[in-house]
Formats: C-alpha cells, structure tokens, sequence
C-alpha cells in the first residue's frame, strides 16, 4: 500500500515538473518573440524617424551656411543642435538594443594610447562645435588592444556629460600608466553627483540629477553604454565625486603586449 502511495507521489511530481518545465519554455519563447519584436519595431522606427531628420538637419545646415540674417542664422543652429541631439537618441537606443541581446560586434586592435587620445579630443571638438578648454595630462604612449570606435564613442559620452554639467569651466584629461594599465581620468569641474546616485549612474536611464544639470538632455543611457562597452573590451569604468568638486571617471585597460 505505502509503495503505491510512494509511487503515485513520485508519478505526481514528475507531472508537476514537466509542466513547470513547459511553463518556462514558453515564458522563454514569449520573451523572445518580445525581444524581437521591440527590436524590430526600433529598427523600423529608426529607418523612419532618420530619413526625414536627415532632410532637416541638411536643409538647416543650408540656411546655417548661406543666411545672412543673424536671427535666422542662430534659429538655424538651434535646429540643427536639435536635431543632432534627437539622432543621438535614436542611435543610442540602438546601440542599446544590441547590447542588450548580445549583438554588438568588437574589432579590437592595438593602438598608441597618447594618438589615440589626442584623436578623441579632436574629433569630440570637431563633431560638437563647442571650444570648451581641455586641459591634457599625458605621460604614456603603451599600446592598448580596443575596439577604437567603441573606445570613442564612450569617451564622447563622457566629454559630453561634462560639457553639459558645467559648459564654462575646463575639462581635465590624464592619461598614465598604473600598474601594467593604462588609466584615463576625465574630470569636470561641475558640481558633483550626489552620493546616491552614484551607484545607478551606469545603469539605463540612470541620469543623475544634480542643481547644477536640471537642463541636461538626453535620456541617461550613454553612460550605460559606454560602461558595456568598455567592459566587453576587458576594461574597467569607475567615477567618483564629491559635491561642489566634480566628478571624475576612469577608464583602464591592459597594457597591450606584442
């Protein structure tokens, strides 16, 4: 009687795993044909928010250039700006998209560390239009092995962030070597991120909200990326802060050896 009752548990159990088991493969499936759908629908929307934008930003970029108006002339360039925010976004949701689901790509290759860093500024000028001071510390030219564009557009976000915070005031860059590392140390001189939000500032939409970045644009997500990025290129990304001293981040890698 006992191993009839025994048995017809044991048979009851496996029943009720088999159906749990079911459960969490179509939980899974449903998932992924969520997954899917969601990056289907920001590619299509992508594809039909760019093409449009693409026109605007032309056309206005023709007014910047040909307008002898001055009024005209700046509405032009608060277009522009705008729109080149709003091309941000887009793109960033993406490349977001494709970390997310394990779908970006790394080329990594070995570069001067000091030539890749002066390139970073330059471009990073170049691209924003701003002439804001950037003050840089140099003392290594190892190698590092990076994806270079990965590499930049991290280093964007954080240029950006603090030309956002505190526009007026200069940007300090060091580069060195520490420990067999190459370590790049970007600092502003805006006024902090509060402790509390310290934690979550490298999460998605983790934007920090600071007195002095009420203004700030963008949805809080490149910083998220950058830190993927770096990461997935076996680097390391960090940022301290104090109030009223700005906040300061890292970014190491291995010295690349040949």
């Amino acid at each position: 009687m006992e191993a009839c009752v025994a048995k017809k548990d044991r048979q009851s159990l496996i029943n009720t795993l088999i159906k749990k088991n079911e459960e969490l493969e179509q939980a899974i499936e449903r998932e992924r044909q969520t997954n899917a759908l969601r990056d289907s629908f920001l590619k299509n929307l992508s594809h039909e928010i760019r093409t449009p934008l693409n026109s605007l930003l032309g056309f206005n970029q023709l007014i910047s250039m040909n307008s002898d108006d001055p009024k005209m002339e700046q509405y032009s360039r608060y277009a522009l700006n705008s729109g080149n925010e709003l091309m941000t976004t887009i793109e960033n949701m993406l490349e977001a998209s494709k970390i997310a689901n394990n779908q970006v790509v790394y080329r990594n290759a070995p570069c001067n560390a000091e030539n890749f860093m002066l390139q970073c500024i330059n471009q990073w000028k170049a691209l924003s239009r701003q002439d804001q001071a950037i003050r840089t510390h140099i003392s290594s030219d190892a190698p590092i092995f990076i994806d270079k564009q990965k590499t930049e557009r991290a280093i964007f976000a954080i240029l950006t962030n603090a030309h956002q915070i505190a526009p007026e005031m200069p940007i300090d860059i060091y580069l060195k070597e520490v420990d067999n590392n190459v370590l790049i140390e970007i600092a502003d001189h805006g006024p902090g991120i509060p402790d509390s939000q310290l934690k979550s500032i490298f999460e998605p939409f983790g934007k920090s909200k600071t007195d002095g970045s009420v203004n700030k644009s963008g949805i809080g997500i490149s910083l998220y990326i950058a830190k993927s990025h770096i990461n997935n290129m076996n680097g390391h990304i960090d940022v301290l802060s104090e109030p009223s001293r700005g906040a300061r981040f890292f970014i190491t890698f291995p010295v690349f050896c040949h």
